[in-house]
């Protein structure tokens, strides 16, 4: 008969269970002679065989042994096989006195099931570890890494040996080094779940960000048994925010250079057309001092410090016209709904704490436009926060609708609002002109400065929920309406 091993997840149904419901595995006796044939068996062995005793003396007990004789004493597990021919895993040692053979033999199939159980669940649960997206190592109670997986040794370019000696020290930037020591410390005395953010130092030297979080196994007894950590690289989000910062920065700037640049043309304007008169009439006054008789010098030298106060005040005025003065517009391909996304991320705050819902419809499709990031971003973020001012006092539902879509060769922008309108949209862009009590009139007029630099048109009517929807269009890049583009 085929001794074969072989695995068996699935655990059957034993006779032995029927006959022992205690669930019991007691050790039975089988005394065989020289010819290997069977001249005792323990009554109670009839509960693992399914054979009566009668049945068994004078048999041979080859359907349990391998190669049996060859050995003194010997322990092994076997493949043995119950009356009908159902198999099952047995143990079975012999003691051998002179040609007489005692076999002690045991059922050993729940414990092999229950082995091979253990091992299928270490398998799944290390296979677990090594495909999980992050990387995940484990500690023992005072902090040696005793597990690590393959993405942490790929990551950080050490063996598991290696990180067992330090090597996940060394990995620590040096300015948070200490600090995080310091933490790990802390809290593994502490006994509690933490989080960390700081940077580690990839095989290529370079350095990048992760989030860590660790979560302690316990006892029964409430005591660490071992420290299970998952590391998630988050450098990518945290460069974004940084560039959201810097964005938020650039458009605050931008808003303020602007905002003084009209203001400043503005005062230029209404400044030069006095300074002009008084220069006029200094000359004047001189040449008829000059052509008739001499007047006092006193007012001779008056008369020219006028003209050459009128003179500095007019190069002070030019002066400011050149510092404030736009340099040429430069004009890249730009992708409206990212920035329409950038200036929505700056903005969430103000929509969630003022419960207003937005709507974005912002197709696909949607080509690039031609422009300027920034002057693009602060005419968007003007246009959206005069939408939100003007929900803040209306008992109608809040909600900020941006739409955009192409017109043959360019693409039109709406930002419509539900709040208390605009009472009058042919002043609305004239300088100076506001509708807000702390406002400057200003900002729509800039905005329509920027839009009509980049060829394009700003305007606003009404919307049908009794709000205003105000619309830009922009040129495509590429197109004729495009200007000089700067790659």
């Amino acid at each position: 008969m085929n001794m074969r091993r072989r695995s068996n997840i699935t655990r059957p149904q034993t006779a032995k269970a029927l006959h022992s419901p205690t669930g019991m595995q007691p050790d039975y006796i089988i005394t065989v002679n020289a010819e290997k044939l069977i001249r005792f068996a323990d009554p109670a062995i009839t509960g693992m065989f399914d054979f009566s005793v009668q049945e068994r003396p004078g048999t041979s007990s080859s359907f349990f042994l391998t190669e049996p004789g060859k050995e003194q004493r010997s322990t092994g597990d076997l493949i043995a096989y119950r009356k009908g021919g159902v198999d099952f895993d047995m143990e079975a040692t012999r003691s051998q006195f002179g040609a007489k053979t005692t076999i002690f033999i045991r059922d050993i199939g729940d414990r092999k099931y229950a082995q091979e159980m253990l091992s299928s669940n270490e398998e799944n649960l290390r296979l677990t570890l090594e495909t999980i997206p992050g990387l995940v190592y484990t500690q023992s109670p005072s902090g040696e890494i005793e597990y690590a997986n393959r993405r942490v040794t790929e990551f950080l370019g050490k063996t598991l040996m290696e990180l067992r000696c330090g090597g996940w020290i060394d990995a620590l930037h040096p300015d948070e080094k200490d600090s995080i020591l310091r933490s790990t410390i802390e809290n593994f005395s502490l006994g509690q779940p933490y989080t960390m953010e700081y940077r580690c130092r990839r095989f290529d030297k370079a350095y990048r960000w992760f989030h860590i979080s660790v979560q302690p196994l316990k006892n029964d007894r409430g005591e660490v048994i071992r420290w299970y950590s998952l590391l998630t690289d988050i450098h990518d989000r945290r460069d974004a925010e940084d560039s959201l910062r810097r964005t938020q920065s650039k458009l605050s700037q931008a808003a303020q250079v602007a905002t003084v640049t009209e203001l400043a043309a503005a005062i230029v304007h209404e400044i030069s057309q006095p300074l002009s008169a008084m220069i006029t009439n200094g000359q004047v006054c001189l040449h008829w001092l000059s052509a008739s008789q001499p007047d006092l010098v006193e007012a001779r030298d008056a008369v020219e410090r006028l003209v050459q106060d009128g003179k500095d005040a007019r190069e002070i005025i030019k002066g400011l016209r050149n510092l404030f003065k736009r340099s040429p517009l430069q004009k890249y391909p730009l992708d409206l709904k990212q920035i329409v996304n950038e200036v929505m991320a700056l903005v969430h705050c103000r929509t969630e704490k003022e419960h207003i819902a937005v709507d974005l419809q912002l197709p696909r499709s949607l080509p690039k436009v031609a422009g300027d990031r920034i002057q693009i971003q602060q005419v968007l973020m003007n246009l959206v926060s005069n939408a939100i001012e003007a929900m803040q006092t209306t008992d109608s539902p809040r909600k900020l609708s941006i739409r955009a879509f192409q017109q043959e060769e360019m693409v039109l922008t709406e930002i419509e609002d539900h709040g208390i309108g605009v009472p009058d949209f042919d002043r609305i862009f004239d300088t100076l002109f506001t509708t807000k009590e702390s406002g400057m009139g200003m900002g729509l007029p800039v905005c329509r400065s920027i839009i009509e630099a980049h060829e394009g048109r700003l305007w606003g009517a009404p919307s049908s929920s009794g709000g205003a929807v105000f619309s830009f269009t922009v040129p495509l890049f590429g197109s004729v309406h495009a200007g000089t583009i700067f790659a």
